[in-house]
């Protein structure tokens, strides 16, 4: 990545907050119940934090499945993150994609609510490794100590 440190740190915060915001988003669309649209919300919450974490260590962001092949490479075949996660990344594109793209497919909340939970704690754990870990070339932190992620109903 050609990014120098501070435009790389820029860019990490601005993701992280889209992620972020996007959870914020999620919460109102729960108390309508739309699960269509929380279903693609979910798989941009995570993708953004991945993002993140990739312009953090200086991975080449590609494609959404070259995104979610190198979360699995990086991330948790080295035991950074578990299979569950890559897993998790992996489903929230497929839900994302039926619930857009296919008319037959109605997404339930019995299917969906457990996956705001975990699509969450991702999320949550993404930014600890951004907090804790430092860049290839420098040691300072990216993340605000009152930075917060917005609560999502069933995680309490």
């Amino acid at each position: 990545m050609s990014l120098d440190l501070e435009d790389r740190k820029t860019l990490v915060n601005l993701e992280f907050e889209k992620a972020s915001n996007i959870i914020s988003q999620i919460q109102l669309f729960h108390q309508n119940k739309f699960w269509d649209t929380i279903a693609n919300r979910l798989y941009y919450a995570v993708y953004h934090a991945v993002v993140a974490l990739f312009i953090h260590d200086g991975i080449e962001v590609g494609t959404h499945k070259t995104t979610i092949n190198r979360f699995g490479n990086y991330y948790v075949q080295t035991g950074i993150f578990t299979p569950q996660d890559g897993k998790l990344f992996s489903r929230l594109k497929s839900i994302r994609e039926a619930s857009d793209y296919t008319t037959t497919y109605a997404i339930s909340q019995e299917t969906l609510e457990p996956r705001i939970v975990e699509a969450q704690d991702l999320v949550v754990r993404i930014r600890q490794y951004l907090k804790e870990t430092p860049y290839k070339d420098s040691y300072e932190m990216i993340l605000k100590e009152d930075d917060e992620i917005p609560y999502i109903p069933g995680k309490g």
